[in-house]
């Protein structure tokens, strides 16, 4: 058997896979985020909505290493 049956005592609201100890607010931000990341991914494809999230991380690295920079001047 693959699959683990959890019961209701073996689920807890505020940490949804049980391993990550996020705090309740950090947790409630994931499950808020899951489902209009999700109907953007459906609007946009998943190579267009791969592609984004690519290209918005790469530019939030350059702007931090951009703004590192000018803050050790």
């Amino acid at each position: 058997m693959l699959f683990k049956q959890v019961g209701d005592s073996d689920y807890v609201e505020d940490d949804l896979d049980g391993i990550s100890g996020l705090p309740d607010g950090l947790t409630l931000f994931r499950k808020n985020l899951d489902e209009p990341l999700a109907d953007i991914c459906r609007l946009l494809g998943p190579i267009q909505f791969l592609a984004t999230v690519g290209l918005a991380a790469k530019t939030w690295m350059l702007f931090s290493m951009i703004f590192l920079l000018l803050m050790s001047e």
